[in-house]
């Protein structure tokens, strides 16, 4: 029996293995600090808008145009500075029904009569009322430019208001915000911005559907006639033409219009949320739990909003955020979870909003509440900070391709006074947020003292609400019930 011979290891042959061990070490060594390490993004080009050109006629209305060449449409706005805030406190909602009413009828042309002229023009017409302005929004076919002025000029000049067309307004409305109050996220936000704005002309804006039956055609008459005059409105025209045929075309159609009192100022921003308060709304047969959780932020012309637009991305901006992260990947209580800047003139609310499964409604809360103090206590990692900057330069061109966002943003800039440079200014805004500006920001932010609204069948999410010190009790209008308080062991 012979003696198994071992094998034979040749000088040469180790000194290879032992190099493609030490190559192979090195290439996983590399992908690991590559994963652990992203390479930095690429250099963002120059941002720039399409130039905004501004004058002011002769009878005081304020004129803009905005070129975009190549495109087959004419985008058509009309800002009038009155909206919620300029109704009167026992009737809310004069504005917003005003507004409506103005398209459905002219001395000339009924209601029926507009519908079909926009239809012919190819054209699509919105009306949006806001807390201290209200944007008439009107998109042509490009060859329609003068039909859409002569049109929209009928509107504001030769407007006729009748009782019939009130009365369907009216009826139209009133089923508008039935539907929508069965959506838990409708009611939740809308408590949420009632409660920020309770001591604020603001909150006129979120009204019930009740009180539109004392709205009378002499109300909405007089708001009209108090309110819409050239020297507090603003025309604003995107697409392929000069601001010397802007002015000629607008001219023509508006020269009749009259000046009339100056606008008021803006009005100051509320105050902050400073006790933690929760609020619930009844919202029957509404499946899992709705939650709101927010406070008055820095505005958009505050150094502060750039840095509070990076800790918004990274906190809830995206589907790789931290809390989806968290209450969804990690815990499963979520089915979605985002963050949201909503501006408004002089101040932004910064608030979140989850949709939950019905028995993690508190954990949940109780998970936000601690990634925003996590915020507070520790600077965010540089690596996120960048990636949220990238993330904003690279993504505004997008937003701004569609002629009607484009003009959207224009009339932010106009309806919220940002100043006609704002966009082009906005990448190097961007870029000087550092992981110490947040920081710095999020300590003044008001999110440890947040309102909380929880919208959902009470008979579902009882057992959630009695984890908390005290809840005040809404029904799904926003009429307030009663306070639920915690009980104390003795």
């Amino acid at each position: 029996m012979t003696e198994a011979s071992s094998p034979r290891i040749f000088p040469g042959a180790a000194r290879l293995c032992i190099l493609l061990l030490g190559l192979s070490a090195s290439v996983l060594l590399s992908q690991e600090r590559f994963r652990r390490f992203p390479p930095p993004p690429d250099p963002t080009p120059e941002l720039r808008l399409p130039n905004i050109e501004t004058v002011t006629l002769a009878n005081g209305l304020a004129l803009s145009t905005v070129f975009r060449d190549g495109q087959p449409f004419i985008n058509i706005q009309l800002i009038i500075q009155a909206g919620e805030a300029d109704s009167p406190p026992v009737l809310p909602g004069v504005a917003s029904m005003t507004a409506n009413l103005v398209p459905r009828g002219t001395v000339q042309n009924s209601a029926a009569d507009i519908d079909e002229m926009i239809e012919a023009m190819g054209g699509t017409f919105s009306v949006s009322t806001r807390q201290d302005h209200t944007i008439f929004t009107l998109q042509v076919l490009e060859e329609h430019l003068d039909q859409a002025l002569d049109l929209l000029s009928q509107m504001i000049l030769r407007t006729s208001f009748s009782q019939v067309e009130l009365d369907l307004l009216r009826l139209s409305m009133y089923y508008d915000i039935l539907e929508k109050e069965k959506d838990a996220g409708f009611v939740a936000k809308r408590q949420l911005l009632r409660e920020l704005f309770k001591k604020h002309s603001y909150g006129k804006t979120y009204f019930n559907k009740s009180i539109l039956k004392n709205i009378k055609l002499q109300d909405v008459v007089r708001f009209f006639r108090t309110h819409y005059f050239a020297n507090r409105a603003h025309v604003i025209l995107t697409g392929n033409f000069s601001l010397r045929t802007a002015v000629r075309i607008v001219s023509h159609y508006f020269n009749t219009w009259t000046r009339g009192p100056s606008a008021p100022t803006t009005l100051p921003p509320p105050q902050a949320n400073t006790d933690l308060r929760v609020v619930f709304i009844d919202v029957p047969q509404s499946l899992g739990g709705m939650i709101y959780l927010g406070n008055i932020a820095p505005a958009m012309t505050s150094p502060d909003y750039y840095p509070l637009s990076v800790f918004h991305q990274v906190l809830g901006g995206s589907v790789n955020s931290r809390l989806i992260m968290n209450l969804r990947e990690s815990k499963g209580y979520a089915y979605y979870v985002f963050s949201q800047i909503e501006a408004f003139p002089g101040f932004d609310v910064f608030f979140i909003r989850a949709r939950v499964a019905p028995q993690f409604v508190f954990a949940s809360i109780q998970e936000i509440m601690d990634e925003v103090r996590a915020n507070r206590t520790a600077r965010l990692p540089t690596v996120e900070v960048e990636q949220a900057k990238s993330f904003f330069i690279g993504n505004f061109p997008l937003t701004i391709e569609r002629l009607e966002r484009l003009a959207e943003k224009v009339s932010e800039l106009k309806a919220l006074n940002l100043g006609d440079d704002y966009w082009n200014r906005y990448g190097e805004n961007v870029l000087q947020v550092n992981a110490d500006r947040v920081f710095d920001m999020v300590q003044s932010l008001p999110l440890q003292t947040p309102v909380v609204v929880i919208a959902g069948d009470k008979y579902v999410l009882s057992d959630q609400l009695k984890y908390f010190d005290k809840v005040d009790i809404f029904d799904a209008q926003g009429t307030f019930q009663y306070s639920l308080v915690k009980e104390t062991d003795k």
